[in-house]
């Protein structure tokens, strides 16, 4: 049925693993450095150094000190403010104890949930001509070590010290380590005010399999690595040159397998919605009701320009309730932020779209720039929340849909490209409010696009070229019902690395050999076409199965599922994913 964009290869074992990384005994490892990081330029003026865990399990660093090149476990200071350091998890010190340089930090790095602790003490800058990080336990022991030479300081932005590959050793002289980060390596990226470059908070996104040699014992701990994409290797275009020129931001698929489906595609400035159809070789403008040149967008009073850059659907399909549009600005006033969820009635006839309800959450999300806010968003069935025990952070306690009035049959997730973070909002359809009921780390210094594959149960986060065009994998962690990452995805080997800002996957009405169609949408439409299709696997990328039940939840439970209304909704999905 879909002709040249048909699924593929086979989908690519998830477990493949990347470089190893060498740390002390524990599997800790000194993964980014900032000897510079105390220069006034920076605005935080602290020197730091990460920390990740690359073990299988938590470390308790109670009692750890930190000490530079007198590698002196006497001349050593206390690392204060973590205790602890989670299997995969990555962490900061900073050389302060000053809670504003580290508010500052967040604020420049945008890293707003990174565990951050500190240490203090005479005679331990580190120097930009040269130093050492040596760490050791609490009863004096080197854990892990490494040195460094001079660091460049001539003009900003200034780089780190990249040890994304762990080389770490407990005895002197411990290795030396010279890479720079750079921007799309590692996830490096330039801080906000354009003074440096590095990534952290991230290294643990990189590693693999971890080797690590002491005088007495080689062991091997598995690290957190990037696998090859879940699907077929081979990206093709998908559009014909021209339909876009620039800035489509946002996608999503809609279709049950009677036909090639549809594409619902947004472009952020002017704000517009396309509806895209297959012709047999390419997606193009449905040429029926209004369509063939996309749908003007605008406020629900008439006016203005919404930046549109993420689109979703609720139900089914988009004739169940409309069309929902993530936006971070009207382009008519585009230096001031305007982060809104506008609803649109895809039936409408005529060129343009009037919102029929807007929440604006700008006050609700922290501040960010007129073109760092809404990115993504996507909308998840109660159904997955309640039956795995999703934890609303508002009421602190498991999530009940009833608390929640007029809300319809799931949540919106949204994602702020600012800060990485995905925000998560009931929306009351009958008086325009909202309440937002979680917040979570897509792990990513900036997220572009969600998507909740609803048939396997599981959200996407995914990056640009920022993050060389990974992706990440999120589910409900059953042990506290919070979202975290599952599995962590490099892109496919056929995709350029471009600034994708948008991507959906099919139905799996649309497998075939354990394959079915994935989108991206490229914002800046290199070679003249801004999208690219792909496969993904139709099975579940990481993990075990979904747990779907005959009956999903316990009784309590499903008491409240059928108070507000889902039962129709339930039945409906189990056909939809039988006829796949």
């Amino acid at each position: 049925m879909f002709g040249a964009f048909a699924v593929m290869a086979a989908v690519i074992a998830g477990n493949q693993l990347t470089a190893g990384a060498q740390g002390g005994p524990t599997g800790v490892a000194i993964t980014e450095v900032a000897s510079w990081g105390s220069s006034s330029n920076t605005g935080y003026a602290a020197d730091w150094f990460e920390v990740t865990n690359f073990g299988a399990s938590a470390v308790n660093i109670s009692g750890w000190k930190f000490d530079d090149s007198s590698n002196s476990f006497g001349s050593a200071a206390a690392l204060n403010g973590i205790t602890s350091i989670a299997p995969g998890q990555t962490v900061i010190f900073m050389e302060t104890t000053n809670p504003t340089v580290i508010a500052t930090f967040r604020t420049l790095w945008n890293v707003p949930s990174v565990p951050i602790g500190t240490y203090s003490g005479s005679g331990l800058g580190l120097s930009t001509s040269g130093d050492a990080v040596n760490l050791f336990n609490s009863s004096g022991s080197l854990v892990t070590g490494v040195n460094f030479g001079a660091a460049n300081t001539t003009t900003t932005p200034y780089a780190s010290f990249d040890n994304t590959a762990g080389a770490g050793g407990s005895s002197f002289p411990t290795p030396a380590i010279s890479t720079l980060s750079a921007v799309g390596v590692n996830s490096a990226y330039a801080s906000t005010d354009n003074v440096g470059v590095g990534s952290p908070g991230l290294a643990s996104s990189g590693g693999g399999t971890t080797t690590t040699t002491t005088t007495t014992t080689t062991t091997t701990v598995p690290g957190p690595p990037y696998a090859a994409w879940p699907g077929g290797p081979n990206v093709s275009t998908a559009d014909l040159a021209g339909t876009f020129t620039s800035n489509l931001s946002g996608l999503d698929f809609e279709g049950t397998g009677a036909d090639a489906g549809t594409l619902w595609a947004a472009v952020n400035g002017p704000g517009t919605l396309f509806r895209l159809v297959f012709d047999g070789t390419n997606w193009v403008p449905d040429p029926t009701n209004d369509w063939g040149a996309g749908k003007t967008l605008r406020y629900p009073n008439g006016s203005g320009d919404p930046d549109a850059e993420g689109v979703t659907y609720v139900g089914e399909n988009a004739a169940e309730d409309g069309l929902y549009v993530a936006t971070e600005r009207n382009n008519a006033a585009n230096s001031v932020s305007k982060n809104a969820i506008l609803r649109f009635d895809p039936s409408a006839a005529g060129s343009t779209l009037t919102a029929t309800n807007e929440w604006d959450i700008t006050a609700d999300l922290p501040a960010n720039g007129a073109n760092l806010g809404l990115e993504g968003i996507t909308w998840v069935d109660d159904l997955y929340l309640v039956s795995n025990n999703f934890f609303d952070e508002r009421l602190g306690s498991i999530y009940n849909p009833g608390a929640y009035p007029n809300h319809g049959g799931g949540l919106f997730f949204v994602g702020v490209e600012g800060t990485g973070n995905i925000y998560v909002y009931a929306l009351n359809k009958a008086d325009n409010s909202y309440l937002r009921v979680a917040t979570f780390s897509s792990g990513f210094p900036r997220v572009m696009d969600l998507q909740y594959d609803r048939d396997i149960q599981q959200l996407w986060a995914v990056c640009d070229d920022t993050c060389t065009g990974r992706s990440h994998v999120l589910r409900v962690n059953p042990a506290d019902g919070r979202f975290a990452i599952s599995a962590r995805f490099e892109r496919p080997t056929g995709m350029p690395n471009t600034n994708n800002e948008a991507f959906a996957v099919a139905t799996s009405a649309y497998c075939s050999n354990d394959t079915k169609p994935a989108f991206w949408g490229d914002d800046n439409d290199v070679n003249g076409f801004s999208l690219r299709v792909g496969t993904v696997s139709c099975s579940s990328s990481v993990g075990p199965d979904p747990v779907i039940p005959e009956f999903p939840v316990g009784g309590a439970a499903l008491a409240l599922l059928l108070g507000t209304g889902l039962l129709l909704f339930v039945l409906r999905r189990q056909r939809l994913i039988g006829a796949a």
